[in-house]
């Protein structure tokens, strides 16, 4: 007893996870494979949000039942005579190998960095998660496997990704910035496409597209139609009908007039500085640009450092459907937070705010800082901020286009069968010159790694359907490809596997009753351990052993999660709430007669997020006819649940495209899109959705 206290206080407290999670000891030695077939598996671990580095493989290794230490473990599954050989890989060199080695299954977990490539880093860098080194295009320290076009935002790069001395230059001080529009010396602008490739001795580039109209475009959001020809050619910038390919931009997003001075901010601005310049006649200005994609009100709100030596009625004027509207606030009070300017109606087009040198009265310092608008009204769909940046202006939304010169490894050396990477829209980003066997990959952001669900699922031997339906279960951004096989091939049967093993063994079965006696508050809290989330017969194992008996005061807990946004838009970033969510939603799936009801409620008087994230719970829960005419329903329902995607830059996910992902994931319908997400523009969604009814 005495033990078992202490482990819950250290559960609580954040420190440790019981030790049941993990099985019996693992012998640092290989099974006798004896006539077993073998496999190699490379964990290759690169730089991301994971603090711990290797280790966390390691602990996934001896949680999955892999014995081995350090660099190479080793798993058998009897059913499949087959023996797993995992390394585990730490470094660019060893990705690159990996990469190289025949019939190699390799799993890439950390940053997509927009398409940069791949990034090592050192323990301390991954404590601080800042890496300082990091400075040019063709840094050494990136290993770059991107197509040859990376649409980057530079600020985010630059603060939350902790690039913070990156340029968009190479080494020898040449730009890598793609042209913004026609006539430029440097050559053409970039132009959207969709991906392809090549099947050994065919010479036609094939769209990767598992399904009809559902292709991967390389730059969704940019606005533009994506070019695609049979032969791999590229759009003529000459021909007027190929220019609508291309991603042009002549608007400046920030731009000022006269003699403004640069003051650095740590705290309080947005971004690392502003601009300020003493009270004049208005002939100095600052403009901030934006373009409305479509109509509605928005919110206009701008934001300063206050200071007494400020002006107190600082002049903005912001432009929009109705004509230009003058607007004095007081920069003397009020810092460090968005001060709204006004709601105004916009229709599609560009836009701007100016603040001039000239106050309403008095005198002082005018500055500068960031101008946001959001909407349109009760959607929250658009959220732009424009800063007083001096990052080179975007190509489209809040992207900036540069291109590489060239790889890091060499595209003919590739020898691997099966590859997952586990990174925000990495197939996106990296399908261009990674397509070989089956490859797993996202199209949106992941706040949530991956592989271990991944490698469970496989080593256990489970099939490329039941490996997506676990990855899909924790976020509905996967998909996955068979690159030796044409599009209309991409159907056939697969190879059979032995199929998943169901179950706990005895001691894990024993250690998950252990958990009963932690509170409801507290057992949340230790279920969202990511060692826990990951592995789901374990997780549904704890809650029906720790809740069975208090039903009611667990599923009004799961109720709570569900008005809170996955992803919350804070003054320093973004934080995942992803975690708690899947909690959640793990404890209404194990007592779905108990939840229905409640569920139906509260997506009955909930607004859009709430109603977003229920149907993304229903997924798994039983229900019968009342969870699935909940699910048709809001499969109707277009208006926008979700903010914008940063990273994708495309339109965000409505009700009915979150319904259609759990639909597709709860009755596994084949023959359409397996994940609609923000790159997928919305007439793209809506052909599948129409074909999903058509099918239900």
């Amino acid at each position: 007893m005495a033990r078992f206290l202490r482990y819950r206080a250290a559960i609580l407290a954040g420190l440790v996870l019981v030790p049941w999670v993990v099985g019996g000891d693992q012998e640092a030695k290989p099974p006798a494979p004896g006539s077993y077939e073998t496999e190699h598996i490379f964990l290759c671990c690169i730089y991301g949000v994971e603090r711990k580095g290797t280790r966390a493989f390691t602990d996934a290794l001896r949680r999955i039942g892999a014995c081995g230490n350090g660099a190479q473990w080793y798993y058998t599954n009897a059913p499949q005579q087959k023996v797993y050989v995992i390394h585990v890989v730490n470094d660019a060199d060893g990705t690159i190998q990996a990469l190289y080695t025949d019939k190699a299954h390799v799993i890439i977990d950390g940053h997509s960095n927009y398409g940069l490539g791949a990034v090592s880093a050192t323990p301390e860098e991954r404590q601080r998660q800042i890496i300082t080194e990091i400075r040019y295009m063709d840094d050494d320290r990136i290993l770059s496997y991107s197509s040859p076009w990376v649409a980057v935002n530079i600020p985010q790069l630059l603060s939350r990704q902790s690039y913070p001395n990156w340029w968009p230059v190479f080494k020898d001080g040449a730009s890598a910035i793609m042209p913004y529009d026609f006539n430029d010396p440097r050559g053409a602008p970039p132009y959207n496409y969709y991906l392809s490739y090549l099947l050994p001795g065919d010479p036609t580039h094939y769209k990767i597209e598992s399904v009809p109209n559902g292709a991967l475009e390389r730059f969704p959001g940019c606005g533009k139609p994506a070019w695609y020809a049979s032969d791999g050619s590229a759009p003529d910038p000459k021909n007027p009908d190929h220019r609508k390919y291309f991603i042009t931009n002549t608007n400046t997003a920030f731009e000022s007039a006269g003699k403004w001075l640069v003051r650095s901010c740590p705290n309080g601005c947005v971004g690392t500085n502003y601009l300020s310049t003493p009270a004049g006649t208005g002939l100095k200005q600052v403009r901030w640009r934006f373009s409305i994609p479509s109509p509605g009100t928005y919110a206009v709100f701008a934001r300063w450092p206050a200071s007494t030596q400020n002006v107190s009625s600082a002049t903005y004027s912001v432009t929009h459907a109705l004509g230009t509207t003058t607007v004095q606030e007081n920069q003397q009070t009020n810092g460090g937070g968005w001060n709204q300017l006004g709601a105004f109606a916009f229709g599609p087009g560009e836009y701007s705010v100016v603040l001039t040198d000239k106050p309403g009265e008095g005198t002082g310092n005018v500055v500068a800082d960031a101008v946001r608008v959001l909407g349109p009204t009760n959607t929250g769909s658009f959220d732009l901020t424009i800063d007083n940046t001096l990052c080179p202006k975007t190509h489209y939304a809040k992207k900036t286009i540069v291109f590489r010169r060239q790889l890091g490894l060499d595209p003919a050396k590739l020898r691997y069968s099966r590859l997952f990477y586990d990174g925000c829209l990495s197939g996106i980003y990296y399908l261009d010159v990674l397509h070989r066997g089956v490859e797993f990959y996202s199209t949106g952001d992941a706040y949530l790694s991956e592989y271990e669900a991944y490698l469970r699922t496989y080593l256990q031997g489970g099939s490329d359907a039941q490996i997506w339906a676990a990855l899909q279960d924790l976020q509905p951004l996967y998909d996955y490809y068979d690159f030796s096989r044409s599009p209309t091939e991409q159907d056939a049967r697969q190879a059979e596997r032995p199929g998943v093993v169901a179950g706990l063994d005895p001691k894990r079965e024993a250690g998950a009753r252990q958990w009963a006696r932690l509170p409801p508050g507290g057992l949340f809290e230790a279920l969202k351990r990511p060692e826990v989330i990951q592995d789901e017969a374990f997780s549904h194992a704890i809650v029906l052993a720790a809740l069975g008996d208090r039903q009611a005061a667990a599923i009004a807990l799961a109720l709570r999660q569900m008005p809170l946004p996955l992803i919350e838009r804070t003054e320093a970033g973004r934080i995942s709430k992803i975690r708690g969510y899947i909690v959640a939603r793990r404890i209404l799936e194990a007592f779905p007669e108990q939840s229905v009801a409640p569920l139906l409620e509260a997506y009955s008087r909930g607004d859009l997020v709430t109603k977003g994230n229920i149907v993304r719970a229903l997924g798994k829960i039983s229900g019968g006819d009342a969870i699935r005419n909940l699910l048709l329903g809001a499969l109707a329902d277009q208006r926008f649940c979700e903010g914008e995607d940063t990273l994708s830059g495309g339109t965000p996910l409505r009700l009915c495209d979150v319904a259609y992902n759990q639909l597709v994931l709860r009755y596994r319908i084949k023959g359409v899109l397996r994940t609609i997400s923000p790159a997928y523009s919305i007439e793209a969604r809506d052909y599948h959705i129409g074909l999903l009814k058509a099918k239900l």
